[in-house]
Formats: structure tokens, C-alpha cells, sequence
């Protein structure tokens, strides 16, 4: 899913109001029907079973980015060594990073490993059309208030945004799933899992400010208040008819994938164009590089790193990811499991990049030459060892988009002959 970043009137923008108790929105006069709070147990079916599939060990801890913790079995031969037993229980997890202040010993420095989160990737199984791939996030502090989201996962864009319950009943914008939608063939197409409200979080702040080098839209919410928007057009435009975007109030949020933490740059979407959002996910994790994260495109200094490499680097990790195709888990013994979906284990996000056990050969590299879209030079396309084309001119150039969802996307003449070469190998 490729974007750009526009500057637009707010014609379709929701009423922004500032009310007294910290409130920044409120449905708009055209969507005072809202739609019944929904119980959003669809949640057990996606972590049911998906811990097992995970081979990262148990000890797999972080605490901000001064230190972490590690299984090191050299623990369990010689447990005098300093940060052993680090979870208080287990002698093989081991402190790792850099020196504790105050505790007169220095720990090793942490391994250049990845770290793997569960990852979902849904299908039909009577067309085969891929539903996107999306994760678990939670959105805010404390723990017990963070906001479970499902995002899907986008390297065609530059932002984190998230659709809240406040946007319910707005074209566009999917009711929460129960078990049963998120399990049926036609439900699971209309609902979502998750949301982000602005409202409800303790942790968020506005930013940027009016004014700032990062912010290119302003809206005013009162003669004392300024506040600075969002606006994302995907491929086609914020054309409803030809493409797809959304409007969002511009924060900042602490966001947490697995155990790891980080305040970074979240659009908390009010308003949607177009077929923008993918079920079941309830917003999009983009991973583009910052040159598509600006307040101006011209202006390399007012270029920001979006909210995935701000963990990552946060954390420690390299700015590198890895990904490993997967299923959502069979439901616990439960009458919800549906012919419409394919079972199995979850796939994996490999934080800090890709992990060689799940590799069967080496790792092969090519050149990016895109300027913010990680795009390549495609030379060629074949079906099972066979040539169909290597126009190179017609490929230009080619992006590597997780978000979309049809796999591969040709020029028409090149799936043409494509599809050629495929019919002649029946």
C-alpha cells in the first residue's frame, strides 16, 4: 500500500473540540448513530496457541534501552557470573547490555540476535487472496490502560495510524468483531479487532506542535487552540472513487510489541477515505524509511523516523526486520473454528532482522534504489524456471509492499505474458 503525504482542506475532517476534561474529538453531526458496544473476545483467537509456535526463550525480556534479558546458558555451569538468574527464578536468564548504576559489576554486552513476536496472515481458502499481514500491538500507559490494536504491517508507507470506537459509523470505519464474526466468512470481511481512542489514553501529548518543522496541516479547534493533522493518500489518491487515506490528530503514544516499549509518532485517525481500512486489522504499522515521514518533502531536516524505527532503535535493535509467513492457531477446542480459514501456526516478526533458523540456504542482498520506498530494480519474472519476461523497462521500478495484499502486481503486458507461460506448463 504506497502513500504520500497531502496537505488538503479538512471538508471531510470530524468536529475537533477541546473539551474541559482533555477530550480532543467528538463524532461528527452525521454520525450520531453509533453502533452497539461490541465484547471483543475475538482477541483469545489470535494469542490462543501462539506462544508455543515462538522460539525465542522464555528469559526474552526488555527493560527500556539500557539493558535486557537473555538466556545464556553459561549461567547454569558457573553462577557466580555477573547478572545471572536475572528473573529471580530461572539461573540461565542473564542481564545483558550496558553497567547497572550502583551495582559495582558489568554485564556482557547483549547478543546481536532478533527477537520474534508472533505474526498473522489471513486467507480465504476459497480464493486464496491474502487479507494482509497484521500484528499485536497495545497503545499507551500504564500496562493495565494500554489499548489493544491489530495493525496491519505496511513497508509502502511512512506512519502508525489507528481508528478508535469513536469513528464507528463513519463510511468506512468496521464495528469490533465478536469470536463468531472473526470466525465467520462473511463477519470477519466486516468487523475489526481493536482500537486506539485519543481520549483514553493517559500517556499521549500532542505532537508536533503548530508551528514545528514536522507539521504541514493545522487545524484550528478554538481562537486558543491549534492543533496539528495528519493526512495520508494512498495509491489512487484520497479520491473515495480511485483510492484510499485518512485524516488523523497527530500524537505522540507509548507504543509496546511484545515486551518492548517505546514513545513514539501515532496518528489517531477521526476520519476515512475510500476502502482504507483492511479487516480485522484496527490501524497500520508502516516501515517505510523517514524520507517519507515529513512536515516537508522538500525539506530533509523536517523528516522524522516513524514509530517502528523509533523502537527498534530505542530498544537496541538494528533498523532491519524479518518476516516469516504464518496462521492464525486453531481456536481452543471451540465450535468457532470455520471451513473459511486457514489454521495453523503464526507466522513470525523478527525484530532486529531476519532469523536464520528459519532460512534454508544464505541470505542474498540487493540494492535499494528508491528514495524512501524500499524499491528495487526487477529484472525479470517467471513461472516454475521458465522466463516469461525480463522487460525491465515496462518493471520501472518495483516496491517491496507488505501491504499488498495480491502478492505480486505486474504491469498488464507483463501479467499477460506471464499468464501465458503459466497455462502452457499445465
Amino acid at each position: 500500500m504506497a502513500a504520500f503525504v497531502v496537505a488538503l482542506s479538512l471538508w471531510a475532517l470530524l468536529e475537533v473540540v477541546s473539551g474541559g476534561g482533555g477530550n480532543f474529538l467528538a463524532p461528527a453531526a452525521n454520525s450520531s448513530k453509533v453502533l452497539p458496544e461490541r465484547h471483543v473476545d475475538a482477541v483469545e483467537t489470535l494469542r490462543l496457541q501462539a506462544s508455543a509456535h515462538l522460539v525465542e526463550g522464555a528469559c526474552s525480556r526488555a527493560f527500556g534501552s539500557e539493558y535486557r534479558v537473555v538466556r545464556d546458558d553459561a549461567c547454569t555451569r558457573h553462577q557466580d557470573l555477573p547478572g545471572c538468574r536475572a528473573d529471580g527464578v530461572n539461573m540461565a536468564c542473564r542481564y545483558c547490555g550496558r553497567s547497572r548504576s550502583g551495582q559495582g559489576a558489568t554485564y556482557p554486552a547483549c547478543p546481536s540476535t532478533v527477537v520474534n513476536l508472533p505474526l498473522y496472515h489471513l486467507a480465504r481458502n476459497s480464493s486464496w487472496q491474502g487479507m494482509g499481514v497484521f500484528m499485536e500491538a497495545k497503545i499507551g500507559e500504564p500496562a493495565e490502560d494500554a489499548q489493544y490494536v491489530t495493525l496491519l504491517l505496511d513497508s509502502g508507507s511512512s506512519v502508525l495510524g489507528v481508528i478508535g470506537r469513536a469513528t464507528e459509523g463513519l463510511p468506512g470505519a468496521l464495528p469490533q468483531c465478536s469470536v463468531g464474526e472473526f470466525h465467520s466468512y462473511f463477519g470477519r470481511s466486516r468487523c475489526a479487532i481493536g482500537a486506539y481512542d485519543l481520549n483514553e489514553s493517559k500517556s499521549r501529548e500532542l505532537w508536533p506542535l503548530p508551528g514545528s518543522r514536522y507539521c504541514s496541516l493545522v487545524a484550528n479547534v478554538s481562537e486558543d487552540l491549534q492543533i496539528c493533522m495528519v493526512q495520508m493518500c494512498y495509491a489512487g489518491g484520497c479520491d473515495p472513487e480511485l483510492g484510499s487515506g485518512f485524516t488523523a490528530i497527530a500524537v505522540r503514544d507509548t507504543l509496546s510489541l511484545g515486551p518492548y516499549s517505546s514513545t513514539v509518532p501515532v496518528n489517531a485517525i477521526i476520519n476515512m477515505t475510500g476502502p482504507f481500512q483492511e479487516p480485522p486489522s484496527s490501524g497500520i504499522m508502516c516501515l517505510s524509511t523517514k524520507r517519507l515521514n515529513c512536515g516537508n518533502s522538500a525539506d530533509l531536516e523536517s523528516c522524522y523516523p516513524g514509530a517502528m524505527e523509533e523502537l527498534l532503535t530505542s530498544q537496541g535493535f538494528e533498523n532491519r526486520l524479518g518476516f516469516c509467513l504464518g496462521r492464525p492457531p486453531v481456536p481452543n477446542g471451540s465450535d468457532a473454528a470455520s471451513s473459511y480459514i486457514q489454521y495453523g501456526k503464526p507466522g513470525i516478526l523478527s525484530l532486529g532482522g531476519s532469523d536464520l533458523r528459519f532460512l534454508n540456504g544464505s541470505m542474498l542482498y540487493t540494492n535499494i534504489t528508491g528514495d524512501g520506498f524500499f524499491s528495487l530494480a526487477l529484472k525479470g519474472v517467471g513461472v516454475n524456471g521458465v522466463l516469461a519476461s525480463d522487460n525491465a523497462t515496462a518493471f520501472r521500478a518495483t516496491i517491496v509492499d507488505t501491504g499488498n495484499q495480491y502478492g505480486l502486481t505486474l504491469p498488464s503486458s507483463e501479467l499477460v505474458k506471464l499468464s501465458e507461460v503459466a497455462d502452457s506448463r499445465d
